[in-house]
């Protein structure tokens, strides 16, 4: 075991916002730390985390499990490397995860929270952004970019998502920035990615904005049309064979938590060899058909194959009345591709 001692410097400005060091690091009697590494922790796909199995159940998968997510974090450039006196140096509040090894191969987790340095001012930092395309071919799209809070932003930074997707998050989280994180000069990013804005009030409060760049803006309703009278699933061009609801670790679900994310998962097969790059969505909404959250996939499907497709679905602050699943060939489009599938929990 091992206790994370942090302090907080107080400026949300800076590249180092805290410190932390390690004290009482211990694995028992007759044993010693073989290596040991603090990450920050993020955003876990399914089943990379085994929440089944706590810490103190050190058996064989477990310190397997362990072993394999320790080196994913190492070699992914994820850990936080302590100066030559033991201190590591900090850049976001959250959580951290200490992972031990002990001479036996035996693995101790230790988790830690870093606080924002105020309670009082809960309220994160409003975005706004505006994308201008080029006529030029080739050329970066400008993304004019404003941030506005009560106490005062403290900083504006954009990671460009595409270099490393660790999660996934419907408009970004801290896991984009871990490696990957620009300031905004002037108001003003020049960019041909999709890219995740963050904003840092002096409170510690963040929000986070992503801007889709090159396939349009990211939808903020779902497409409504239905197929027209002549058209039966005959014609579509896939079947979207399933739709179910997971916990974090896979579990189906026969509602969704209140209060807590989960995983929607989508099954589904192209009927018909054309080449078309198309979209599957997956669309959240509360009792009244009110669209609160909605995720997509796009790609040119492999006939004939069933493709599976888990979708994270975060905390919503209304009671979440159905989840629908359907296939489009644009956000825009009056066509869709697949009969729609729906869990309705009223």
């Amino acid at each position: 075991m091992a206790d994370i001692e942090f302090y907080n410097l107080g400026d949300y400005s800076k590249d180092v916002i805290a410190t932390a060091s390690i004290k009482n690091m211990e694995c028992g009697k007759g044993k010693t730390v073989k290596r040991y590494a603090l990450v920050k922790d993020y955003l876990l796909p399914p089943g990379s985390w085994p929440e089944s199995l706590p810490p103190d159940e050190c058996n064989l998968q477990y310190d397997e499990w362990i072993s394999k997510l320790m080196d994913d974090f190492i070699s992914s450039g994820l850990e936080v490397r302590p100066d030559e006196n033991g201190v590591y140096s900090l850049k976001y509040t959250g959580t951290y995860k200490l992972f031990i090894e002990d001479s036996d191969g035996k693995y101790t987790v230790v988790s830690a929270e870093l606080p924002r340095l105020s309670t009082n001012d809960t309220e994160p930092p409003n975005i706004d952004f505006d994308v201008t395309i080029p006529a030029a071919e080739g050329a970066p799209a400008e993304v004019k970019v404003s941030a506005v809070d009560n106490g005062g932003v403290a900083r504006l930074d954009y990671a460009d998502i595409e270099l490393r997707q660790i999660g996934k998050s419907d408009n970004g989280t801290d896991e984009f920035f871990l490696t990957n994180r620009n300031s905004v000069s002037d108001g003003m990013i020049k960019t041909d990615r999709a890219i995740v804005i963050c904003a840092v009030d002096k409170s510690g409060n963040a929000s986070y904005k992503r801007v889709d760049i090159g396939d349009g803006p990211e939808p903020t309703t779902a497409p409504t049309a239905e197929p027209g009278p002549t058209e039966t699933p005959d014609d579509y061009l896939y079947e979207i064979s399933e739709l179910s609801i997971l916990t974090q670790s896979g579990e189906k679900l026969e509602a969704p938590p209140e209060n807590g994310s989960f995983e929607a998962e989508v099954t589904v097969r192209k009927l018909k060899n054309e080449s078309s790059g198309d979209y599957i969505f997956v669309a959240v909404y509360n009792e009244e058909g009110i669209l609160l959250n909605i995720d997509y996939v796009r790609a040119d499907f492999t006939p004939d194959y069933d493709c599976s497709f888990g979708f994270n679905i975060p905390a919503q602050a209304q009671k979440v009345g159905s989840v629908k699943a359907f296939a489009w060939n644009g956000f825009n489009s009056a066509k869709p591709l697949a009969e729609t599938r729906e869990i309705n929990f009223q």
